[in-house]
């Protein structure tokens, strides 16, 4: 095959890819209902559906500050926002071993398997932790 240089032949065949793959539509031309619009598929003719039950609007939910923050009326809470039992322990012992342990290590002295193999000691242990309220210790 013997090159000219000019790609005169090749130019008529490149503007046709171009043009070809701006000729899909899928994503523009959907099918989709309008909301208020009548519908044939749903036997009431509505387009807009019922929401699903137990469906909690944008901005409804009722927010539980004890829960939520650790703090009562504005100020750090002395309480648990639940009753703390032996199956509560054990959940958070779980929870601590599988994604707290890593870097702070199984007694939480803050020298985990992460720590060992070369990372920074991470800035909560056991030492600062002693003293502190559970909320501030909850929030970090």
């Amino acid at each position: 095959m013997q090159c000219n240089g000019d790609g005169s032949r090749f130019l008529p065949f490149l503007v046709l890819c171009v043009l070809a793959c701006g000729c899909r539509q899928d994503m523009h031309n959907q099918p989709k209902y309008i909301p208020y619009r009548p519908s044939t598929f749903f036997l009431d003719t509505r387009s807009e559906r019922d929401p699903v039950p137990g469906t909690i609007a944008r901005g409804t939910l009722v927010e539980d500050e004890l829960l939520q923050t650790g703090k009562q009326a504005g100020a750090d809470a002395t309480v648990f926002p639940f009753p703390v039992d032996v199956e509560l322990l054990r959940r958070g012992q779980e929870r601590f071993n599988i994604f707290c342990s890593p870097c702070h290590g199984r007694d939480g002295d803050g020298a985990g398997m992460v720590v060992q193999r070369g990372y920074r000691r991470p800035p909560l242990s056991t030492r600062t932790a002693s003293g502190r309220p559970h909320q501030g210790i909850s929030l970090m």
